[in-house]
């Protein structure tokens, strides 16, 4: 991969990268973001954090909120794939903000991105409530990534709170144990209000992306909305989406 940019400051190394067509974002040699405006699937986890959209019709996402922002490659995914008119996107890391914009393309009046971090930022929140709330806050330690807001009772709870009556909660945990280790387990109440969880994977990566529906819905459901849409139809031998996804129980 060739080196397009990089910048180091007293705690950060901050490096956007060519591979091919595609740009990547890398902070602290952890892989943040893949974008490539010639092909809008990325093969690995930011298509799993779309996908959770489609378990209804994608029209009905009209607002969402993302929650770590990176370089942004959910956002063109969901500016393509949606009909959302307002999107708001939290980062603690105002160089994140910076590249997004300068090497990520993501300059559209649909979205709206803050500084902030993201804890305090929902806790404050007194809005209209979002269709869909993406929490993909991931940080580093040691050259390792790490959950930038641990998935306990008070967290999912407040996210909770900022779901419209059908929205979708979407979560990205880097393993399935880490999943395991999350409120949603070992706490009824979290899981009050939801009709049903659903796990996304991919062969590409190890994460464990989950959806939470307070609208009931079904992987064929899901699948018949994907297949409205020639790019993402997985009966069609050109789609490039690479996905599994189940139904999760306790």
């Amino acid at each position: 991969m060739a080196l397009v940019w990089e910048s180091k400051d007293s705690k950060n190394h901050y490096e956007v990268r060519s591979a091919g067509n595609s740009l990547r974002l890398y902070t602290n040699g952890i892989f943040h973001t893949q974008y490539n405006p010639r092909q809008l699937l990325t093969g690995s986890v930011w298509d799993l954090l779309m996908l959770p959209v489609f378990f209804h019709c994608p029209s009905a996402t009209k607002r969402v909120l993302i929650l770590g922002v990176g370089g942004g490659a959910l956002f063109h995914l969901l500016l393509e794939l949606t009909a959302a008119k307002e999107m708001v996107g939290i980062d603690c890391d105002p160089m994140h903000l910076k590249i997004a914009k300068r090497f990520f393309r993501l300059r559209n009046p649909r979205i709206q991105m803050e500084c902030a971090d993201a804890r305090e930022w929902v806790d404050l929140y007194q809005g209209e409530p979002f269709d869909l709330v993406v929490d993909d806050l991931y940080g580093d330690h040691k050259g390792e990534p790490i959950r930038g807001v641990e998935a306990d009772r008070e967290w999912l709870t407040m996210l909770k709170k900022c779901l419209s009556p059908s929205g979708t909660l979407v979560m990205n945990y880097a393993t399935r144990d880490e999943f395991k280790g999350s409120a949603y387990y070992s706490h009824a109440a979290v899981r009050r209000g939801f009709r049903q969880t659903f796990g996304f994977t991919t062969p590409h990566c190890d994460n464990l992306v989950v959806a939470l529906l307070k609208k009931a819905s079904s992987a064929s459901d899901l699948r018949r909305q994907l297949s409205l849409v020639p790019r993402l139809d997985p009966n069609r031998a050109d789609c490039k989406l690479r996905y599994r996804v189940r139904r999760l129980t306790i």
